[in-house]
C-alpha cells in the first residue's frame, strides 16, 4: 500500500530557491570567536581515529 501525501508548491510568497537565510552564527565566526567542535576540551575526554587498511580484504593478524 502506498501513502501519497500532498506537500505545498511553491508560491509567490515562498518561491523555491530564492532569498537568503540569515545565520546567527557568522558573525562571530568572521570575527575568529566562533567555537568549533575540536576547539571543546572536557575532563576525562577520550580521542579516537579510524585506522583503515592499505591491503582490501586483508587478514587482520595482529
Amino acid at each position: 500500500m502506498a501513502v501519497t501525501q500532498n506537500l505545498p508548491g511553491p508560491s509567490a510568497e515562498r518561491p523555491i530557491g530564492f532569498g537568503r537565510l540569515k545565520r546567527k552564527e557568522d558573525a562571530r565566526f568572521i570575527r575568529g570567536k566562533g567555537t568549533y567542535l575540536d576547539d571543546i576540551r572536557l575532563p576525562g575526554m577520550l580521542h579516537g581515529a579510524i585506522l583503515r587498511s592499505p591491503y582490501a580484504h586483508a587478514k587482520i593478524l595482529s
